[in-house]
């Protein structure tokens, strides 16, 4: 089942997986596609291999899986319904990811550019094969000839080439149901089979993998799954995991994920529902703002990101290039030969650290000139004082991620349960919030919240939708928003709130 506990009541967990699930269905019924089980697909890959076509060829026949946080799988489904037109076809859904094929390099090069809700895209290697021993294991995985058409082997295990450290596999096994449950045992099998299969000298490997002392940034990362005695092994075309784009290199505490804050957006429909404006009262380093602010102007997400499919045969750097400056290019002339104008995208901290932090990473995500920073309070903010003066009439979201009172507590075991030293901070937030409606503007509050309870206690007069559930930080968080506020005070609405909580 898709879903996980909130500190919430039971009713909001079955919401949580109902509605997703239903997102999921909305979304692939369409395309008249089923989920089906992998392991019981007929035989395809390796039959191809077989032949001396190039594994660019090889890409339109393989298979690939979208790895996501739990809980923004219909968001990363709606997102490769976009890329139709490139041949994507979905073939599964499940919990962690989507199960994709029918993309050529360009295609997949184009995946990991405008994906923003994914954290890896793996390559599949081979067919799902039966393993209920290890020598069954080292054997099968051996006799793959997908190795040696992927890896370029005269970058791994040597100083020499394209990078001055060494190239090693990072191995990472997941078992279940199987007589073959020794993750370590599993991982250096098929890590004994992958050599055997390159033909590489075993001594040699592991000596350049001693003096690693456990470095893992330059390595080739295999994915190894073992469900009821089926093995499908699978390669990490990312390098490093997606969320990173490559701008954000300040943080404040708790920061939120990138891909987080993106699916927090994209599932309000942020760049196509024409919002005039974008407020974040508790903006941190600035990751909403940012990503908000480059869905605006059109920059796919991992423009910013080293070249993929590094370490292995498929390594373009100069055809990634070539597509992201293109993406970019195509961006800024679509806007500018409509005239766009963009929203007006404002965030505050009373931390002034942070917003210095926020500054900087807009600078290197290229969006420097689009946010406006202050070092304030939410009773302090230029917008809920004075929104007319500030201006962004017409339809305003406010998407903030305030502190959960977890993540960063001094005493985490102390009142583990109780929302009331937060509960100001959540007033506030639902009083200002509600001050800028009315004259000519709609007024959206939206926010991540790790207890259903104290985002009701903003006392908004709109009642609180789910947007998604996820895991986060060590917790499991939801993405809430609200319908249009009324410009009227807050005044009884947080002691109704509290009644219901106490």
């Amino acid at each position: 089942m898709l879903f996980f506990r909130l500190s919430t009541p039971d009713y909001l967990q079955s919401v949580c997986r109902i509605n997703r699930q239903r997102a999921i269905n909305n979304v692939l019924r369409p395309l008249k596609t089923s989920h089906r089980n992998f392991a019981k697909e007929v035989a395809t890959t390796e039959s191809f291999l077989s032949n001396d076509e190039p594994l660019s060829e090889f890409l339109k026949y393989a298979r690939f899986f979208a790895t996501t946080l739990p809980g923004l799988e219909f968001l990363t489904v709606r997102e490769l319904v976009s890329f139709r037109a490139m041949g994507v076809e979905i073939e599964a859904v499940e919990e962690g990811g989507v199960q994709f094929r029918g993309v050529d390099l360009e295609g997949l090069l184009k995946c990991h550019l405008h994906l923003g809700t994914v954290s890896h895209i793996y390559l599949r290697a081979g067919d799902p094969f039966v393993a209920t021993n290890m020598s069954e294991l080292v054997r099968k995985v051996s006799k793959m000839k997908f190795w040696g058409k992927y890896i370029s082997t005269e970058q791994l295990g040597n100083q020499g080439g394209l990078q001055s450290t060494p190239k090693i596999f990072d191995i990472r096994v997941t078992t279940t149901k199987s007589k073959l449950y020794h993750t370590k045992g599993i991982a250096e099998r098929v890590e004994r089979g992958i050599l055997d299969a390159l033909d590489i000298d075993n001594a040699t490997y592991y000596k350049v993998k001693s003096e690693c002392d456990g470095a893992k940034t330059d390595s080739i990362r295999v994915l190894v799954r073992i469900v009821k005695n089926i093995a499908q092994i699978s390669v990490d075309t990312s390098c490093t995991p997606l969320h990173r784009r490559g701008y954000r290199f300040q943080t404040g505490k708790a920061p939120l994920r990138e891909d987080i804050a993106y699916a927090f957006l994209y599932s309000q429909g942020w760049s196509r529902f024409g919002y005039k404006a974008l407020i974040d009262p508790m903006c941190g380093s600035g990751t909403i703002l940012i990503e908000g602010a480059a869905m605006t102007a059109g920059l796919p997400p991992g423009r910013l990101r080293p070249t993929p499919l590094r370490y292995s045969k498929l390594w373009q750097p100069n055809l990634w290039d070539g597509i992201v400056k293109l993406a970019i290019d195509e961006a800024t002339d679509t806007r500018e030969s409509h005239g766009y104008t963009y929203p007006y995208i404002l965030g505050s901290d009373r931390d002034a650290g942070v917003i210095v932090a926020a500054k900087e990473n807009s600078k290197r995500a290229g969006v420097g000139d689009m946010i406006e920073y202050f070092n304030c309070s939410i009773s302090s903010n230029p917008w809920f004082n004075s929104p007319d003066d500030v201006g962004a009439d017409g339809s305003v979201l406010i998407a903030t991620n305030p502190p959960f009172g977890r993540r960063i507590s001094k005493k985490p075991n102390e009142s583990k349960n109780s929302i009331y030293p937060l509960l100001p901070l959540y007033q506030t937030l639902g009083k200002y919030s509600q001050r800028g409606g009315g004259k000519g503007r709609a007024v959206q509050l939206s926010l991540i919240a790790h207890d259903f309870r104290l985002a009701r206690t903003t006392g908004v007069d709109a009642p609180l939708t789910l947007l998604f559930a996820s895991p986060h930080g060590g917790l499991n968080v939801g993405a809430f928003t609200t319908g249009p506020l009324s410009s009227k005070m807050v005044t009884d609405h947080s002691t109704a709130a509290m009644s219901k909580i106490s």
